[in-house]
């Protein structure tokens, strides 16, 4: 049995999905922006720069080795730059029934938008029941009706 047709198969249907989440959701307006801490910057650190693969050893978080093209086996460590962090950046929908929704937006930008930033300490999502949710067909209507430009928000 052939899983790659299956597996591409699905993939494209949630790619779907998100585009139909992205047509719904252009129309209407974000409430914030959250902010989502992910970790740190990271640096990698081989055993041939030997003063600094002294200085940082203790402070690696992940180590490792090759075997480079001299057949002399090479070490590394990577360790985290605490003073360059990274955050992941959404545009945060409250619909005001109980659903909310996040876009990824780049850190570039964030000068388009005139809202909040909010830090939060993890991007949580949570689904809902199939019988609490509008049905896909019903969906593929409402997105007809905003590609016509023929609907009313309230």
């Amino acid at each position: 049995m052939d899983n790659s047709r299956f597996i591409d198969g699905a993939r494209e249907k949630k790619l779907e999905m998100y585009r139909m989440k992205d047509t719904l959701l252009k129309i209407l307006t974000p409430v914030c922006i959250h902010k989502e801490f992910i970790g740190y910057e990271t640096e990698r650190i081989y055993s041939y720069e030997t003063e600094e693969y002294k200085k940082y050893k203790k402070q690696f978080y992940y180590e490792g080795q090759y075997m480079d093209d001299d057949y002399s086996i090479v070490y590394f460590g990577d360790i985290e730059l605490k003073d360059e962090p990274i955050y992941h950046y959404y545009l945060f929908y409250d619909l005001n029934c109980g659903h909310t929704f996040h876009t990824p937006i780049k850190k570039e930008e964030l000068d388009k938008y005139s809202l909040p930033i909010i830090e939060i300490s993890e991007l949580e999502t949570t689904g809902h029941k199939v019988n609490d949710l509008v049905s896909v067909q019903f969906v593929r209507k409402v997105i007809r009706l905003i590609e016509e430009n023929m609907y009313i928000l309230q």
